[in-house]
């Protein structure tokens, strides 16, 4: 183990059971919240995407909204469950595909790329219910909650 792993012995000494800490523990722990601190930014850059469009989403519909012109905002509201759907469907394939490639140009050490990559697929999975709890908060603010 080239690198030390400072910060994350440190919370594994606090939060750890036993008084003496054996070196082959502190690897698995270090590697593993390496893996999650390695997506952190990829994980912020989906999570704010879902977000921002949800928000967006609720801008259109609270101007309707303040018209008073409810066909407008029925129309609006299919529009952003369909428009929903498809950026979900999309950043799920795309997350799929091109996440991998991502992680190794970020130069991802190759002790954690199988770890970052797992648990950063996982949360492109679930990027759909994300999306839908995004959308139907913006659109539950966009008419005075």
């Amino acid at each position: 183990m080239t690198v030390k792993y400072h910060h994350a012995l440190f919370a594994y000494t606090l939060y750890s059971p036993h008084h003496i800490v054996h070196p082959k523990k502190i690897y698995y722990f270090c590697t593993k919240v390496l893996a999650v601190i390695v997506i952190t930014a990829i994980f912020d850059l989906i999570i704010g995407f879902t977000l921002g469009v949800g928000n967006g989403m609720g801008i259109v519909i609270a101007r309707y909204y303040g018209a008073r012109n409810f066909t407008k905002i029925k129309e609006a509201v299919a529009a952003t469950w369909i428009l929903g759907a498809l950026l979900s469907i999309v950043v799920m394939l795309m997350g799929f595909v091109g996440l991998y490639p991502l992680l190794q140009y970020l130069d991802t050490p190759a002790e954690i790329l199988p770890q970052s990559y797992q648990y950063i697929s996982m949360i492109v999975t679930c990027v759909g219910v994300s999306f839908a709890y995004n959308l139907f908060a913006g659109l539950l603010r966009s008419i005075r909650d």
